[in-house]
């Protein structure tokens, strides 16, 4: 009777690790669940806006490549708390410029992508109107920037840099209706990841590249790389770059 107790405690433990192997039996069970109405809805007013807030015009075919060599961290993570929401400048650097409801979230960090983040929690902040706000548990990838005052911000002033970890399936759903992140709808979390991965690897062997890049391009140089020199010059020497200086070091 003994053996046989410890064998089904031994098959439940099994069970149990196979269950975690791919992140899913960690996932809050009262998740938010999105969908295209939904998007579409809380979309309706980007369809003018660029790539991102600084009005970089980025061709199609090279707008996922920016959105992810431009951010400081790519990382998955849980959304802590229902946000606090506070009227503040929309332009951040402009202190009496036009205002808007800007949206403070604790974001619990599982899993760092690429860039550089050693934190367990963030803090999230959703500054653009047209920015979904999201939910309490829900599981995001993002691709963020991190600002001076030690908190982050999407990449793009849209939905673009936004995805979802979409119950009950746990498939990826796009916060925007752009075509390029559109195109992860109901493919797995491992898609994405490999292709943010691919993109690091295909910038650190390029010889020409026209942006400029945030902490995920820069980590990912090395001194023999082809665009290390470029980028030594663009960031080491340069006010607007200095809180890149440091990878250069």
């Amino acid at each position: 009777m003994k053996k046989l107790c410890c064998l089904l405690i031994g098959i439940l433990l099994l069970c149990c690790g196979c269950a975690q192997s791919d992140g899913t039996a960690r996932y809050a069970p009262d998740r938010h669940q999105y969908d295209a109405e939904t998007r579409l809805e809380q979309n309706e007013n980007t369809e003018n806006l660029n790539t991102n807030a600084c009005s970089i015009t980025v061709p199609p075919d090279k707008e996922f490549e920016y959105m992810t060599l431009s951010s400081d961290v790519v990382l998955a993570g849980t959304v802590a708390d229902d946000g606090v929401t506070t009227r503040e400048p929309l332009l951040m650097s402009v202190s009496d410029g036009p205002e808007a409801d800007v949206t403070a979230y604790q974001v619990n960090v599982r899993e760092v992508w690429q860039g550089a983040c050693d934190e367990e929690q963030i803090t999230l902040k959703f500054y653009w109107p047209h920015q979904t706000r999201p939910f309490k548990n829900d599981e995001l990838i993002l691709f963020l920037k991190k600002q001076g005052s030690g908190f982050y911000t999407p990449v793009t002033a849209d939905n673009d840099s936004v995805f979802v970890i979409n119950p009950p399936e746990n498939k990826l759903f796009a916060m925007s209706t752009r075509q390029y992140v559109v195109s992860y709808d109901n493919q797995n979390v491992k898609t994405l990841k490999s292709d943010v991965a691919d993109t690091v690897a295909d910038f650190r062997d390029a010889t020409e590249y026209t942006y400029a890049v945030g902490a995920v391009g820069l980590l990912a140089l090395t001194e023999d790389d082809p665009l290390y020199d470029k980028y030594w010059e663009m960031y080491h020497d340069h006010p607007y770059g200095s809180q890149y200086a440091e990878i250069f070091e």
